[in-house]
């Protein structure tokens, strides 16, 4: 009895083993790929003389908002090139959030933020935040909100200098 318990035992450990063996490897991979992602997205941010205050990171995406110079700055690293995006607010005319339907499934494919920009011939910037290919669709409650709390984000800064510039106009005349 005591020599069945030992070799059930075993055989639990040697099943068990490379799993916990697995987790921890992939997990201590997933810290390094969150580390190099956040490092690249510092760089970035240096590089560009950006204050960003506060960032969002999604996956292997990293969303951040400089609110004094009023530029987005987004990293996305799911796919084999990097995608970085780079805009000034102050050129956008508008920005919403677009979702794709994946066929057959019918549900949502991609979840993104579409920048348009007040000059016509520059084309729209599409912040990829949701993708079935490469994020879990259990996150996707989580990231449609986030989503949209950045889109509001982008929508106030955008308009924040009209907002300051016409409180100083209205001020100007006020004066006169």
């Amino acid at each position: 009895m005591f020599s069945t318990l030992i070799i059930a035992i075993l055989i639990i450990l040697v099943v068990l083993a490379p799993i916990l063996i697995l987790r921890r490897i992939n997990r201590s991979e997933l810290k390094k790929e969150e580390k190099l992602l956040l490092q690249e997205f510092d760089e970035l941010r240096k590089d560009n003389q950006l204050t960003i205050g506060g960032i969002e990171k999604l996956g292997k995406r990293i969303i951040g908002l400089d609110k004094l110079n009023r530029k987005v700055l987004f990293l996305d690293k799911t796919k084999e090139a990097t995608q970085v995006h780079l805009f000034d607010l102050r050129k956008l005319s508008f920005c919403e959030v677009v979702k794709t339907v994946a066929r057959p499934e019918r549900h949502i494919g991609t979840l993104a933020i579409q920048c348009s920009f007040k000059d016509c011939s520059h084309p729209s910037i599409y912040l990829t935040i949701f993708d079935i290919h490469f994020d879990n669709i259990n996150d996707l409650s989580i990231i449609e909100k986030k989503a949209e709390c950045w889109k509001q984000n982008i929508s106030i800064y955008k308009d924040h200098e009209m907002q300051r510039l016409g409180s100083e106009l209205s001020l100007d005349n006020k004066t006169h």
